[in-house]
């Protein structure tokens, strides 16, 4: 989808859902990594309508590079996906890094991608953009350091905490792994709450959803 389609997409959905007030970028893929296109839809999409609040979905790799930029273009939160304090756990989550054509593995690829995400959040801070952090729980590899994930990442300035419980999926390498209980996604969500604020109420929502989560979304394929 080019910008202007996403404009003409955002407008459909504005006049199926007149109260529609944001605007987000989360996917497929990450919004920084296709950042030339993902900032002119939202400087048209802001031509058309002035007072959308803008958010976009990122793993933090492109954040100290666009911060600047995504400040300025007045994007109002940035949700970024942590979920690894250590390079230890990161290089059991991470199969490798692409930085702008430059390849990195294990320990080295996730040491790089937290570094990057540590810079960023204390950029977006500095500009005064809002960060929620979303983090995967992943049985047997990272549940244990989620608690020093939120410690840290309320220091950073990050407002709010999204605890979700990964789901297997086959042909990937944790389709092995069993999905959390909700019992320990609720334990970890009291736990980490000393910190910062957790989200309750995540409905999983596609990245083409429009709509509220009280009400069923509206879909359209793009």
């Amino acid at each position: 989808m080019v910008p202007e389609d996403a404009v003409d997409w955002y407008l459909q959905m504005k006049d199926k859902v007149p109260k529609l007030t944001v605007a987000g970028i989360a996917g497929p893929g990450d919004a920084l990594a296709n950042w030339a296109t993902v900032s002119r839809t939202l400087s048209m999409i802001r031509e058309v309508d002035k007072d959308v609040f803008f958010c976009l979905s990122t793993n933090g790799l492109y954040l100290p590079k666009y911060a600047k930029e995504i400040a300025a273009l007045g994007v109002d939160y940035v949700t970024v996906t942590v979920n690894a304090i250590t390079s230890n756990t990161g290089a059991h989550i991470y199969s490798f890094i692409n930085d702008d054509g430059k390849k990195y593995v294990g320990e080295e690829a996730a040491a790089l991608l937290l570094e990057r995400q540590i810079e960023g959040l204390q950029l977006l801070g500095e500009y005064g953009v809002k960060v929620k952090i979303n983090t995967v729980a992943i049985s047997g590899v990272n549940i244990q350091e989620i608690p020093a994930i939120a410690r840290r990442m309320a220091l950073l300035g990050a407002k709010l905490q999204n605890i979700l419980p990964m789901l297997p999926v086959e042909g990937t390498g944790f389709a092995h792994l069993a999905e959390p209980a909700a019992e320990e996604i609720m334990q970890l969500r009291n736990v980490c709450r000393q910190w910062m604020p957790q989200m309750q109420h995540c409905n999983r929502c596609r990245a083409d959803a429009v709509g509220a989560l009280t009400n069923p979304c509206v879909l359209e394929e793009s």
